[in-house]
Parts: structure tokens; C-alpha cells; sequence
């Protein structure tokens, strides 16, 4: 078993990342990335007027791209209520916003296909520029690499419901994602 190190322009293994375009249906909803539905995860449960807008306007469509995403719903992009920040991190509903892209990224049969080809390899987002410590690890190998174990966790589910014969869609919301075309296959080398 090997540790598999991935971000964004990894050659073989950008598919895993936040960052890889690709189609995430949550009707009314549909997003061009794993980190645009994560933004916009952010507002979605206000289930306000102001908070479809902010969805709508923001983050929802294939043109928003993941940095314009990360970028509109970072730190400095639209604020959250201390009580929606306590929610999101303390509460854990980020963890489960982002099962539940990771859920609808891998409905795609070429990104399933490419995330079990990873075998039982250990997944690690190891960021070069910007280390994360929760969705990744830093250079010194610490971290919670929290992106990396739902990975993990999403092929295991995957594996378990092929071998099952079960229905794979947990979630009645999940709707199928269609990979947008690339230049270079998603299905890892290495």
C-alpha cells in the first residue's frame, strides 16, 4: 500500500481534487466543481430568499469556475453568521457537505472508475503552495487530510455497493454527474 499524494495539477492525480472540473447536479442546483458545491454548501442550508440568491448567483453554473468559487466563498468573500461559522466547522456540517459533492462527483463512471483504480492506496491532499492542515496535510506530514479520508471513504462505499448489487444512491438528492471532457484521462498511472 502506497501514499498517494494529490492536488490540482498533479498530472495523474488532479481528478481528486477539489479543484478538477466536473458536474454536480443538486436540483435546483448544478456546479462545475466539488469546491463550488463546498461554497455554496456554506449558504444552502439558510433556506432563505437571500440565501438561493447568494447560491444562485455565486456558485451555481458550469462558468464558476473552483477558484472563483473558493475565491466567493472564502474568508474574504461573503460573510457567514458567527452562528452559521459554528455550525459549519465546530458542528461539522462542512464534513458532510463535502461527502455529500464527493457523492455526487463520483456518480461519474469515468471518475469512479478512475477513484477505484486508486486501489487501496492512502489519499493525501499535499498542497505545495498552500498546505491545509484539516482537508490536507502540511510538508511535515501533519494534518487531519480530512479531504483524503472521505475519498477513502466514498471509493469504500463504492466497492461495497458493487460487490452488494445494493442501489448506490444513498441519498435520494444525488442526481448523475457528467464529467466535463478533458484533455488528459482522470485514471491514474501511478
Amino acid at each position: 500500500m502506497a501514499v498517494l499524494k494529490f492536488y490540482s495539477n498533479h498530472p495523474e492525480l488532479g481528478f481528486l481534487s477539489n479543484f478538477y472540473p466536473c458536474i454536480l447536479s443538486d436540483p435546483p442546483y448544478v456546479f462545475g466543481s466539488v469546491e463550488a458545491f463546498f461554497q455554496a454548501g456554506k449558504y444552502m442550508n439558510r433556506g432563505d430568499g437571500e440565501a438561493t440568491r447568494i447560491v444562485t448567483e455565486k456558485f451555481s453554473g458550469l462558468h464558476v469556475t473552483a477558484a472563483q468559487a473558493k475565491k466567493r466563498g472564502g474568508k474574504r468573500g461573503i460573510r457567514m453568521t458567527e452562528e452559521e461559522m459554528n455550525e459549519w466547522v465546530q458542528g461539522g456540517r462542512r464534513v458532510e457537505v463535502m461527502r455529500k459533492a464527493l457523492r455526487l462527483k463520483f456518480q461519474d463512471p469515468e471518475l469512479r472508475r478512475a477513484l477505484l483504480a486508486t486501489g487501496d492506496n492512502i489519499l493525501v491532499e499535499s498542497l505545495p503552495r498552500f498546505p491545509d492542515n484539516f482537508w490536507g496535510t502540511k510538508k511535515d506530514g501533519s494534518g487531519t487530510n480530512m479531504l483524503g479520508r472521505l475519498l477513502m471513504e466514498e471509493r469504500d462505499r463504492i466497492r461495497r455497493h458493487a460487490s452488494t448489487g445494493e442501489d448506490e444512491d444513498d441519498d435520494s438528492h444525488a442526481r448523475s454527474s457528467r464529467s466535463r471532457s478533458r484533455s488528459r484521462s482522470p485514471v491514474p498511472t501511478a
